[in-house]
C-alpha cells in the first residue's frame, strides 16, 4: 500500500476473511468421494507472527465451524521450523511435514511479499493454500495491497474459495504443462512457446479433479513418489505432463504451422496428437482439442468441449492479476494465450504493450518485438490514446519506445544471435514506429516523428 494502514482497518478486513475462510474449509468438509480428504482441522500460519495475525487467530477459533488450531501451539512449532519453503513449488514435504506436526487438514499461509516492480515498489502479500497429505499448493497467488482493505479481502476470499472449492472435489491427477519446444530457426515466434502452454493449462484448470501445478513442483513431486515406500497407505502417482513442440513454416507468403502434443507419465508415454499445415488461428482450438483427447483416453472420462471465448476472459483475468504486482513475463505470457483464442480485444493490445514495456525495463530485447506488434495491432484499432493518456501528458506509446530505445545496442561480447536479434529489432521499430508516428499524426496529437526521437 503507498500510505499507512492502521491496525483496526487491517483487523477489520482481516475479521471478514476470518469469516469466508471458516466458511469455505466447512464447504470443504461435504465432499464424499474426494481422493484427498476434505479439510475438517486448519491452521492460519501467519510467518510475521504480526498482531494482525493473533486477532485473526483468535476469530477464526470463535467459528466453531471447524477445528481450528490455536495460534499458541502454533507458535511452539513455528520456532523450530523454517516456513519460507512452504510457499516454494519444492516445498510440498515441508507442507506436508508441517502439517501432520499440526495434525491438520488445510493450511493457510500468509507473509509480507515483495515488490516486483522496482521502479514502482508497492506492498504485496503473499498466499498459498494447501492441503497436508502430500502437500499440494492448491493455490499460491501474490497480491497487491491497495488502500482498499474491504476490496483485498474480497479477493483473497475469493481465491481461497477456488483453493478449497478443489481440495474438496478432489484431485485424482497432478498436470504440469511447461513452454513448448520451438524448432523454428529465429526467436520470431518464441513467445508462442509460453503462449501455447497457457492455452492448454487454461482449459485443465477447469477440469474436475485436476490440479495444474509448476514444472517445478511436479519435478518434486515425482521424486517424493520414487521414495515412498510402496507399503505406504498414502499411495502417489506420478505427475501427468503435456509436452508441446511445434514449427513455423511459410508457404508462398502464408504461415503454417506444425503442432506435436504428447502425454507422458513419468518415463512413459500415454498419448501423442499432432497435425501439420495449420493456419496460425487454427492452432490453439486444435491444441485444446489435442490436450483434451489425450487426457480423456488416459483417464477413462469424458472432457467437455472447450469454450475459447470463456477461456480467453480468464486468462485475461489471471494476466490482469499478475500486472497488479508488476509480474511481467507472466502477464504476457496469459495476454500472448488470451489473445490466441480471442484476437480482437484492443484493452488487452495495450495491457501487452505495459507489460512488455516492463520487460523491457529489465533489459529484455525479445519483448520488444512483440510489445511494437501490439502496438500497431491497438493504434489500428483505437485509433486514439486519449483513454489511455497518463498523468502528465505521457502516454504508454510513448513509454515503451523510449524504454525500448535504450535495448537497440548489443552488450560487449555479445553473440552473433543476440547481435542478429537486437539488429532486427532495430529494423522493425523503425519501420513500426514510422508506421505508428503517422497514425498518431491522423488521430490528432501532431508528432508524427518527433516522439521517436
Amino acid at each position: 500500500m503507498d500510505i499507512p494502514m492502521t491496525w483496526s482497518r487491517v483487523c477489520c478486513g482481516q475479521r471478514m476473511l476470518a469469516s469466508v475462510l471458516g466458511l469455505l474449509a466447512v464447504g470443504g468438509a461435504c465432499a464424499a468421494d474426494a481422493d484427498l480428504r476434505p479439510a475438517r482441522t486448519a491452521a492460519l500460519v501467519d510467518l510475521d507472527r504480526s498482531p494482525v495475525g493473533a486477532l485473526l487467530q483468535a476469530v477464526l477459533a470463535q467459528e466453531n465451524l471447524l477445528s481450528w488450531l490455536e495460534r499458541e501451539d502454533i507458535d511452539k512449532i513455528l520456532r523450530e521450523q523454517e516456513l519460507q519453503a512452504a510457499f516454494s513449488p519444492e516445498g510440498g514435504s515441508d507442507r506436508a511435514a508441517f502439517g501432520r506436526l499440526l495434525k491438520a487438514d488445510l493450511l493457510v499461509f500468509l507473509r509480507a511479499g515483495r515488490a516486483l516492480q522496482k521502479d514502482n515498489p508497492r506492498k504485496t502479500v503473499d498466499l498459498v493454500v494447501c492441503e497436508t497429505q502430500q502437500g499440494l499448493r492448491l493455490l499460491s497467488q501474490t497480491l497487491l495491497v491497495t488502500h482498499d482493505v474491504k476490496a483485498d479481502v474480497a479477493e483473497m476470499a475469493l481465491l481461497v474459495r477456488q483453493a478449497v472449492r478443489k481440495q474438496a472435489d478432489g484431485i485424482s491427477e497432478l498436470y504440469a504443462i511447461p513452454p513448448f519446444f520451438s524448432n523454428d530457426l529465429t526467436y520470431q515466434f518464441g513467445y508462442l512457446q509460453s503462449a501455447y502452454a497457457k492455452v492448454i493449462e487454461q482449459m485443465l484448470l477447469e477440469r474436475k479433479g485436476a490440479l495444474v501445478v509448476e514444472l517445478t513442483e511436479a519435478q518434486a513431486v515425482a521424486r517424493e513418489t520414487a521414495l515412498t515406500d510402496p507399503k505406504a497407505a498414502l499411495k502417489r502417482r506420478l505427475p501427468l505432463y503435456l509436452l508441446g513442440e511445434f514449427r513455423n513454416d511459410r508457404d508462398a507468403d502464408k504461415r503454417r504451422v506444425a503442432v506435436v502434443l504428447k502425454l507422458k507419465r513419468g518415463e512413459k508415454q500415454l498419448g501423442q496428437v499432432g497435425k501439420s499445415d495449420l493456419l496460425p488461428r487454427e492452432v490453439p482450438l486444435f491444441l485444446q482439442r489435442a490436450a483434451a483427447e489425450l487426457v480423456a483416453n488416459a483417464a477413462g472420462r469424458a472432457q467437455a468441449v472447450p469454450d475459447p471465448k470463456s477461456e480467453a476472459r480468464q486468462l485475461a483475468e489471471r494476466a490482469a492479476a499478475f500486472q497488479r504486482v508488476g509480474d511481467w513475463p507472466e502477464a504476457l505470457a496469459l495476454i500472448e494465450a488470451s489473445l490466441l483464442l480471442e484476437p480482437e480485444q484492443p484493452q488487452l493490445w495495450h495491457d501487452a504493450v505495459v507489460a512488455a514495456t516492463g520487460l523491457a525495463r529489465r533489459d529484455n530485447p525479445a519483448c520488444c518485438l512483440r510489445g511494437l506488434e501490439h502496438m500497431e495491432a491497438f493504434m489500428r484499432a483505437a485509433g486514439s490514446l486519449e483513454k489511455y493518456r497518463a498523468d502528465g501528458g505521457g502516454d504508454f506509446v510513448r513509454d515503451f519506445i523510449h524504454t525500448a530505445g535504450f535495448l537497440v545496442l548489443p552488450p560487449p561480447k555479445s553473440s552473433q544471435e543476440v547481435k542478429d536479434l537486437i539488429a532486427e529489432i532495430k529494423r522493425q521499430t523503425r519501420a513500426t514506429n514510422l508506421r505508428i508516428g503517422h497514425m498518431r499524426a491522423r488521430a490528432g496529437f501532431g508528432d508524427a516523428l518527433g516522439f521517436l526521437a
